[in-house]
């Protein structure tokens, strides 16, 4: 069993505050209609971005605290910062999906790995912002920096604090080899951000190491710094998305509530659209605690290749915020099962969760035991997991067989079922 970790990273996983969101400054490294810096190509290759959306810049030309990175006069050779591919990951309805060449931002090892220690430095506003939070789209070529540091400061850069460490790994929330896989990457300080509270000239660093070669480098795109007056008043300790055989099993725990009613438990197959597949309250009856609590969740019909969850926590006052979001993946099945049927007995419908290798049609059909069809449903599957009701209230008590047909109409499973 391969637990899946989060956009959170295990270094940033305490006192971490959610909130409801406001866009402070966006890259997407292509949109230029609002005034935004486009990347592009070694020689050619920006030093200073100013942000596409909102208010922002990132420095790489050795001001406000950046590094100076190198772009040669001509070419590409050793060259320290480059354009390639961009990723969908991260644009939250805002940002541009166009990941044509150039699109994504790339810091690179350069000449004797020269770039390993350099840093960029993003500025921006918290004015009427009390917390903030950073994400991103990212991956890493195989010899690329395997360490990204971020820190912040309030003080014009006399000081900085620390907000962890992304790191190189194979789980989704880390640099991976494509941008899929690491999915949105989230960077939040401790206390939620709340460090930078009002604080007019914001900076956040992030120093890279690692770069094993003269061209290994990290792509960043689609770079997001979201922030919020107020806070929701429950601190979560972790968020977590594991399988559990045909399950997936989501586990969450929080350091302090006060007026919580609960979480409701989302999932998406896309990342984009959600929908509510439960909800948990509050183990305080009051909803409130300054003890740890610890919760589950288990969805039992995990749906497509990958599922992504969030939490959206609700207070007594019916004010509401999301969590990160946590990623599972799965692969698909080499041939066409029904998982489960259920309740049986049923009174008024049942339920059939199926795998499948491929995007489909099925026919679902209901056949008594004189081999009469008596019920008859068409659905379209995705590649992975589908969950699907067939009515059963029209049904006379008895024992019938729920039959699965493929797209030649050739039945390639029968399940027994009662209705009651």
């Amino acid at each position: 069993m391969r637990k899946v970790l989060l956009t959170f990273f295990a270094s940033m996983l305490f006192n971490v505050v959610i909130y409801s969101q406001t866009l402070i400054a966006g890259w997407d490294f292509q949109t230029t209609t609002t005034g935004g810096t486009a990347v592009l190509a070694s020689p050619s290759t920006p030093k200073v971005y100013n942000a596409n959306f909102g208010a922002g810049t990132i420095y790489l030309d050795g001001t406000n605290g950046s590094s100076d990175w190198f772009v040669p006069a001509t070419g590409s050779t050793n060259t320290e910062l480059n354009a390639f591919t961009g990723s969908t990951e991260n644009t939250g309805g805002v940002l541009t999906t166009t990941t044509t060449s150039p699109a994504a931002l790339a810091v690179v090892g350069g000449a004797s790995n020269a770039a390993n220690g350099k840093r960029i430095v993003f500025a921006f506003s918290m004015t009427s912002h009390s917390y903030f939070k950073i994400t991103f789209a990212g991956q890493r070529s195989s010899t690329g920096f395997d360490s990204q540091l971020w820190e912040y400061s309030a003080n014009g850069g006399t000081s900085w604090v620390s907000m962890g460490s992304v790191v190189a790994g194979t789980a989704s929330g880390t640099l991976t080899s494509s941008f899929g896989a690491s999915g949105p990457i989230t960077v939040i300080a401790g206390g939620g951000g709340s460090g930078l509270s009002g604080v007019a000239n914001a900076l956040v660093r992030v120093t890279f190491s690692g770069a094993a070669s003269a061209t290994g480098n990290n792509r960043i795109d689609n770079i997001r710094i979201e922030g919020s007056s107020t806070a929701l008043p429950v601190t979560f300790t972790s968020f977590s998305a594991t399988k559990d055989g045909k399950n997936n099993l989501l586990s969450w725990a929080t350091a302090s509530e006060q007026n919580n009613a609960g979480f409701e438990v989302q999932r998406s197959t896309d990342g984009s659209t959600y929908e509510n597949i439960g909800f948990v309250k509050s183990l305080s009856p009051t909803g409130n605690s300054s003890s740890s609590l610890s919760y589950s969740f288990t969805d039992f019909n995990p749906l497509g290749l990958q599922q992504y969850y969030r939490l959206k926590q609700t207070d007594l006052d019916g004010k509401s915020a999301y969590s990160a979001i946590v990623l599972v993946k799965r692969e698909a099945p080499a041939t066409l099962t029904v998982t489960k049927v259920y309740p049986n007995p049923s009174t008024s419908s049942i339920y059939i969760n199926a795998a499948c290798p491929a995007a489909t049609t099925l026919q679902l059909s209901i056949v008594d035991m004189n081999g009469r069809v008596v019920g008859r449903k068409q659905v379209n599957a995705m590649t992975g997991n589908n969950g699907f009701d067939m009515p059963v209230t029209q049904l006379a008590p008895g024992t019938y067989l729920l039959q699965v047909l493929n797209a030649d109409s050739k039945v390639v499973t029968t399940e027994k079922f009662i209705k009651q």
